[in-house]
């Protein structure tokens, strides 16, 4: 494991942590016993009101790649997240969910695919979808070539943000990587900038167990205002040099006038029933009808 330790580059895992009491220590341990060992964890506690810090302060004492700070408020998932990579010394970053779950081989399988191919700006991964009792629900299937992940950019997100790793050799030392433009669509709007620099990709290997669970809906804001934040991103992705192809124009489109004359309630629905039916890449079991508000209602990547 020391040989490893030295010649390997050391990945920086990125993971704001704000009320993920129930999850946090199955998710550090599921980075604990990662196949790749030449990590640090950046956890920074964005004002949780639960027992996230009394957690985080107990693992950090059990391994020493564990780094730990506290943010006295809560200042949002752009911000703690910002704040990490700063404190980050590796080359390659990789973001995590504090209620998510790595399987073993996720850091190995990117870090290795980063170290063949020096070009590539970020890499993610499959993604499968589990309960608060990790039992599996449904999955999450993205493109695996830069030009369908571009073109799935403005249809949703076309790489998952919790299983995403960045080389960042091949980011500009100024690279801003969250801003407070887009609340609710942080990692989108990351997702972009990245797209604007340079190549990505997709692996075929599940790296991500994507919990899904009441606690990290989204907050109860207008449906409408989510909406228009995110086709305002789109629009700004296009000007700034990307180029949907003919589908995600008239998708974009057809979006903007159903949310323009529909009333809230049909839209919420409506968000719900377009990302299962027009993307295929989401694929959700069914459920009981408890369980089913607690993803219909998930209008944008909380924490």
């Amino acid at each position: 494991m020391k040989n490893q330790a030295s010649n390997s580059p050391l990945v920086s895992i990125i993971m704001p942590v704000y009320n993920a009491g129930d999850f946090l220590v199955e998710a550090i341990e599921s980075i604990r016993k990662q196949a790749y060992k030449n990590w640090e964890l950046i956890a920074v506690n964005d004002g949780s009101s639960d027992n996230s810090w009394i957690i985080l302060k107990k693992l950090a004492k059990e391994d020493k790649r564990i780094k730990i700070f506290n943010l006295k408020k809560n200042y949002g998932l752009g911000y703690a997240a910002n704040f990490a990579i700063k404190k980050a010394k590796g080359k390659l970053l990789a973001r995590f969910d504090a209620d998510d779950i790595m399987p073993k081989n996720r850091l190995k399988l990117q870090v290795n695919y980063l170290l063949k191919n020096p070009s590539i700006v970020a890499v993610g991964g499959q993604c499968i979808m589990i309960d608060e009792k990790n039992k599996k629900i449904g999955k999450k299937t993205f493109p695996l070539t830069d030009k369908e992940i571009r073109k799935m950019a403005f249809v949703m997100m076309s790489l998952q943000a919790g299983a995403m790793m960045i080389n960042k050799i091949n980011l500009p030392k100024d690279f801003e990587f969250y801003s407070t433009n887009h609340p609710y669509f942080e990692d989108h709007e990351l997702l972009f900038k990245l797209l604007l620099l340079g190549t990505v990709a997709n692996l075929p290997n599940t790296l991500l167990y994507y919990r899904q669970h009441s606690d990290n809906s989204t907050k109860r804001v207008s449906a409408k205002k989510i909406f228009f934040s995110l086709l305002k991103l789109r629009a700004e992705a296009i000007i700034k040099g990307l180029t949907p192809d003919f589908k995600g124009i008239i998708i974009n489109l057809a979006q903007l006038i159903l949310v323009f004359f529909l009333p809230e309630k049909i839209i919420k629905k409506l968000y719900f029933f377009l990302r299962i039916t027009l993307n295929k890449s989401f694929i959700l079991k069914k459920v009981s009808k408890r369980k089913a508000n607690i993803y219909k209602y998930r209008l944008s990547p909380g924490y």
